[in-house]
């Protein structure tokens, strides 16, 4: 029983780890498309008054 659980908890750990990697993986790249959008001079004068 004591076994079971171990192997449980430690797989919910990995997991967890698993998830926050991805998280963290898809934050840099939407940070990085958002950085690339920013410095598109044509997409900054869009809302912009003449």
């Amino acid at each position: 029983m004591k076994s079971l659980l171990q192997g449980t908890l430690g797989e919910g750990v990995l997991d967890g780890w698993r998830l926050a990697f991805l998280a963290a993986l898809l934050g840099f790249a939407a940070a990085f498309l958002l950085r690339e959008a920013s410095r598109n001079p044509t997409e900054a004068k869009v809302g912009a008054k003449g």
